[in-house]
């Protein structure tokens, strides 16, 4: 009896075994199929330059830029802040550039004798050039004071960090002056 048991449960065993890899194991035609379509669906994104076509994007949320430019004697400081900010990264001419649209900005540009501040809504940070744009951008000029000796807005703020000093630019400046 002990051994008709044994015989029995080996089999069923074998069976049970026999189908689970037949389900789960063998590969059927339609399997093949689904691994070749997501084997060239995917085959852009892993591609050596896939950037060109397809450019990463990311959505950000309080989004700070700190650059420090050295100078003869001090350091100039310049930092913006983002509430939200849109970055892409794509490749051109096999090297990678990045955009990032900052969204609610404010900015601080620090130098050895006065400081700047400016708010806008909207503004595009573009590396490896580290170049920064803003349109309808209002702007605050300090000296060793808390009161602003200048204000007013621009149609448009530049700020370069690429050349030997830094470049920023307001064009269309319109700005009261305060004694």
């Amino acid at each position: 009896m002990l051994k008709r048991t044994l015989i029995a449960a080996t089999l069923f065993t074998l069976l049970t075994c026999s189908i689970a890899f037949w389900d789960h194991v063998h590969l059927r035609p339609t399997d093949l199929d689904v691994y070749r379509r997501s084997i060239i669906e995917g085959a852009p994104q892993r591609s050596r330059h896939a950037l060109q076509s397809h450019p990463a994007k990311q959505e950000r949320t309080q989004v700070q830029k700190d650059f420090w430019i050295p100078q003869e004697s001090f350091r100039k400081h310049l930092r913006i802040i983002g509430e939200t900010s849109q970055l892409e990264v794509s490749e051109r001419n096999g090297k990678m550039e990045a955009r990032e649209k900052l969204n609610q900005l404010e900015g601080w540009m620090f130098e050895e004798h006065q400081s700047r501040h400016f708010t806008a809504e909207k503004g595009t940070y573009y590396y490896p050039s580290h170049r920064f744009f803003a349109q309808s951008v209002h702007l605050e000029f300090f000296r060793n004071s808390d009161i602003p000796f200048l204000q007013g807005t621009a149609e448009q703020a530049s700020f370069s960090a690429s050349g030997a000093s830094p470049l920023f630019k307001a064009e269309k400046l319109k700005a009261d002056f305060n004694p």
